[in-house]
């Protein structure tokens, strides 16, 4: 669930205690504050923001080890930005990462753009410094309340499920991805 609108803790925590696997926030700094109050699985459904939101979610993985934390990028620049961010900071673990398609805001928008991103995920992955997680979808993107609007839900919606099939392949089958999703209009696709 979003935590990033009302930004309660309480109802965060109330949340996975009924159940919910963690919580998603929108920054670095939102996920600082769930994890103070003890939330300890969250994911940074957004962008860190180049160089220095990479140093920023740098800090917040060796500051919170206990936490599993993931954020999202979707170009090969932001993956170097939080791999140069990880080698800056000296990290003893690898951020998480889940590579993001989409549409409009954000978002690899092709299976290539998807494969280039894994692939630079992999690369960071190798040295130590990132770690392939999963991928994430923002289908409210491809929304703009036109009649066609479940056929660009569902083109988005089919680009994760293609890029989840990428990063599968690229990461093992012994491994445990994320997928998440999220959007204003269309929960059930």
């Amino acid at each position: 669930p979003h935590a990033k609108t009302p930004m309660i803790p309480q109802f965060a925590s109330a949340l996975v205690d009924r159940g919910a696997w963690g919580t998603t926030v929108a920054s670095v700094r939102q996920a600082a504050v769930m994890a103070r109050a003890r939330l300890r699985q969250l994911i940074i459904a957004n962008e860190v923001g180049g160089a220095l939101g990479a140093r920023e979610m740098a800090r917040f993985v060796a500051l919170w080890p206990d936490v599993e934390v993931y954020c999202f990028v979707d170009s090969i620049e932001a993956v170097v930005a939080l791999e140069n961010g990880a080698a800056e900071a000296r990290l003893n673990r690898p951020i998480s990462v889940l590579a993001e398609v989409g549409a409009g805001r954000a978002g690899a928008r092709t299976q290539e753009n998807a494969s280039a991103v894994i692939g630079a995920i992999r690369a960071g992955e190798e040295r130590g410094r990132l770690r392939l997680a999963g991928v994430g979808v923002y289908e409210a993107s491809a929304s703009g309340g036109a009649e066609d609007d479940l056929g660009r839900v569902d083109a988005v919606l089919s680009l994760a499920a293609e890029a989840l099939a990428l990063a599968r392949k690229a990461a093992g089958d012994d491994r445990r991805l994320v997928a998440t999703g999220g959007g204003s209009f269309y929960f059930d696709r």
